[in-house]
């Protein structure tokens, strides 16, 4: 049998947390899920900050993390200006 590689079990664990943590978020009334939102905003290292999108494909893309919006995703720009909303996926910063 052959054995998924680091990067193919990382990605898996990854999109099943997002998943997870997606699923949860519905279970919250809409006034805990405004305190958590606040929280999580308050404690993201990625905002205003140079990242990497790492696609599932393998690809990756420069881009600005600007936001967490009220779907927990965060919105990032590209450098060809397009923006958009990621909801699952890896992101890496250089420190």
């Amino acid at each position: 049998a052959i054995l998924p590689s680091a990067d193919d079990a990382e990605s898996a664990r990854s999109t099943l947390a997002a998943g997870i943590l997606n699923r949860l978020m519905f279970l919250l009334d809409l006034e805990d899920r405004n305190a958590c939102l606040d929280e999580y905003r308050c404690r993201s290292i990625l905002q205003s900050r140079e990242i990497t999108v790492h696609r599932a494909d393998g690809t990756t893309s420069p881009a600005t993390a600007l936001d967490v919006d009220d779907d927990y995703r965060l919105l990032v720009r590209y450098e060809d200006g397009k923006e958009e909303h990621l909801d699952s996926g890896e992101v890496s910063i250089k420190l």
